[in-house]
């Protein structure tokens, strides 16, 4: 095979990716720049969390396949990296787990690679239909759907591992793209595998407007049959150009969620179900012991026995219960517009006479406690905001929301008259500062908006003057962020973790009175302020001092998943029936599990606060006894296992504590005999981690 480098390669730090001897630039042998020189990536473990990761890297949306075994030749030279373990979210390749660089035990006919999605669906209700967009130079583009035939819908959908199209779609149904429209008169046969093998006018080339742009409708390669309404049934999958079921062999929550989402029920599944419990199929048993780690875009990603490999019949056929509801537009799972599915389609619910009891209902339909707040007025569709990469809900990297998708802002012009804009739109009290060159991280995908220019009285960021949608010169390393006004603090405590609660309103502090003031109280708090643990303890009668001024909160009573104190319900900002001997108090869990970048519950890599930031603990001298001290520090009765390092990733920035040894009866870690903070003489490779036992200890509900 000739060599042919790829014209994607991106740099990161000191740390390049590329792909080569691939037939197009989206697929070949990964080759990574270390210490001066190009080098490959051994096959071991490779997997589609680690290939997603080289793609996205690369400015791609993900990878379609991961490929072993020297498929695209063997490399020459050094062999960097070797049993590379992703989570699938990092933002490179060398964020994610490797013994280190050059250590391996591979020869070159084990070269990893990748074959990278260069087309994707955009704008539909669900994954498999969408506003084709292909990549081309470096951006995303559209397609005209001048002489737009099932043909071409097939080679897209075949290339995005598909069976194949269900319908071809023009005239913007999905909506109009922004920014390039690539490709004109497409003419593909029908049997080419990537959509840029068709016949076309040329790069750039056309005489339409995104008025035009086209779409696909792929066949959705998994359907409920037998079921009461479009959300339940009996699972069956096509392949080999028939329908089969599917053996309810470890059939769980696990594999009904992927299911589910694959169908477009973001919510996931209610029940797993077995034993036909929707009637027994006919016909072809597609699938048989089926094994998912629940995070899979599809159920044919999963593992299982092989197609039409089985040993059951269709008195198992497997089945599943998806909720029919779901949350869109908004910064993260919990929060959104409301959409129903009913008739085949999703749809929105008019916020007439919405209040909190209907928004209770929704959210336990989704499996959770209940609402903290019923939002009216399209909060959550175009033009809504959010931050994201911040370490706390009130910093991070601006998004917005346009034309169906997120994407990010360039920090040109980029002021504290505008961050103000994004935190009020958020509900912060204003922005404490404006910050650019992408310090919480480059995002991905469509740069929005550009030379941003606001007054500062406006209600939404996108009433700003700026120059026009997806229109810029910028690259996602100036992307701007913002860092909110955080409107609860802690003051008169030992430490940053524990004080009399202040909350900042028409700008001033003020404290809260302590009536009611319980744990679920406390636990809003500390989760406000980063703190994912919660509270260990909710304080009254004025525990850290009494404050001066103005007592802004009464009577406070949350149900305990609210993002803000301010959520709760109160009497009234203002409004109080005591007075400063009153006031109440918060001491957070100072340690946090963590899974990648996500905040885990019972298992994870630990870290713990100091000095007004979070960092990890060294695992020398790491055994159960300091295990068992962190599960109890987090109100778990004990801990079950200590793994070995990098299971849950690596950790950055600070490594706060090493050689610790505790008894085992401490109640916090940093109580336990260990180095001083911050000195150490080990890397993020030998971060320490806990599997902690279920089953809560009490905790302090007021003191």
């Amino acid at each position: 095979m000739s060599s042919k480098h790829s014209d994607i390669e991106i740099t990161f730090f000191h740390v390049t990716v590329r792909l080569v001897d691939g037939d197009n630039p989206f697929e070949g042998r990964v080759e990574v720049w270390h210490d001066g020189s190009w080098g490959t990536v051994c096959d071991d473990d490779w997997t589609l969390k680690e290939a997603n990761v080289v793609c996205r890297q690369l400015g791609l949306d993900g990878a379609s396949s991961a490929v072993e075994g020297g498929v695209f030749g063997e490399g020459s030279g050094k062999i960097w990296m070797a049993r590379v373990k992703c989570f699938g979210n990092e933002r490179r390749l060398s964020d994610c787990y490797f013994p280190g660089w050059e250590i391996h035990s591979c020869m070159h006919f084990e070269d990893a690679g990748v074959i990278c999605m260069q087309v994707r669906l955009t704008g539909g209700s669900n994954p498999f239909e969408g506003r084709v967009e292909v990549f081309h130079n470096g951006s995303w583009g559209t397609v005209c759907d001048d002489q737009w035939t099932i043909e071409d819908a097939n080679v897209v959908c075949r290339q995005l591992d598909f069976e194949g199209a269900l319908k071809a779609v023009t005239s913007a149904h999905f909506g109009e793209g922004t920014g390039n429209i690539w490709m004109v008169d497409v003419n593909c046969v029908g049997n080419e595998r990537i959509l840029t093998e068709c016949k076309h006018q040329g790069w750039g080339k056309h005489n339409c407007g995104h008025s035009k742009d086209a779409g696909a409708i792929c066949i959705i390669p998994v359907r409920l049959a037998g079921g009461s309404n479009p959300s339940e049934g009996r699972v069956e999958v096509f392949h080999g150009s028939s329908w089969g079921t599917v053996c309810d062999d470890y059939w769980t929550i696990k594999e009904a969620n992927v299911v589910c989402r694959q169908l477009g029920f973001a919510g996931g599944a209610l029940s797993a179900i077995t034993s036909a419990g929707f009637g027994q199929g006919r016909g072809k048993i597609w699938m048989d012991n089926v094994d998912c780690d629940g995070n899979e875009g599809r159920l044919k990603l999963c593992y299982h026995a092989g197609w039409g490999q089985h040993n059951c019949d269709h008195v198992d056929d497997a089945g599943v219960l998806c909720i029919p509801v779901r949350l869109a537009g908004g910064g993260n799972p919990f929060e959104g517009r409301v959409e129903v599915f009913h008739n085949g389609s999703w749809g929105t619910v008019c916020d007439n006479r919405w209040t909190l009891r209907e928004a209770n209902v929704v959210c336990r339909q989704l499996g959770l406690d209940g609402a903290s707040s019923a939002v009216e007025g399209g909060v959550f569709g175009e033009g809504s905001v959010r931050l994201i990469g911040g370490s706390n809900p009130f910093e991070g990297r601006v998004e917005v929301f346009h034309n169906g998708s997120w994407g990010t802002v360039c920090d040109d012009q980029w002021t504290i008259e505008d961050a103000n804009v994004v935190c009020r739109q958020l509900n912060f009290e204003g922005a404490l500062k404006a910050v650019t060159s992408a310090r919480f991280g480059e995002g991905t995908g469509n740069i929005w908006m550009d030379d941003v220019n606001c007054v500062g009285n406006e209600r939404k960021l996108t009433e700003c003057k700026h120059q026009g949608w997806g229109k810029h010169n910028c690259g996602h390393s100036k992307e701007a962020g913002a860092i909110c006004i955080i409107p609860v603090r802690l003051t008169g405590g030992a430490n940053l973790y524990e004080g009399r609660v202040e909350v900042f309103h028409r700008d001033s502090w003020g404290t809260v009175c302590d009536a009611h003031w319980t744990l679920k109280e406390a636990n809003v708090v500390c989760r406000q302020l980063g703190f994912e643990a919660g509270a260990s303890a909710a304080v009254r009668s004025a525990g850290f001092g009494e404050g001066i001024g103005n007592i802004w909160m009464d009577e406070v009573n949350c149900v305990g998943h609210e993002r803000r104190l301010i959520d709760c319900n109160h009497l009234g900002l203002g409004k109080h029936k005591c007075d400063h001997s009153k006031d109440a108090g918060v001491i957070c869990i100072p340690v946090r599990l963590v899974i990648g970048r996500q905040i885990a519950k019972l298992q994870g890599r630990v870290e713990v606060f100091h000095n007004g930031t979070w960092g990890t603990v060294c695992n020398d001298d790491w055994d159960i006894k300091d295990a068992n001290v962190v599960c109890s520090q987090l109100g778990f009765v004990e801990a079950v296992q200590t793994p070995i390092p990098y299971v849950y990733g690596t950790g950055s920035g600070q490594i706060w504590l090493d050689n610790v040894n505790c008894v085992g009866n401490e109640s916090s870690l940093a109580e336990c005999d260990h180095n001083q903070w911050g000195t150490h003489d080990c890397s993020h490779f030998k971060d320490a981690n806990v599997v902690c036992a279920p089953g809560n200890t009490s905790s302090l509900d007021a003191v």
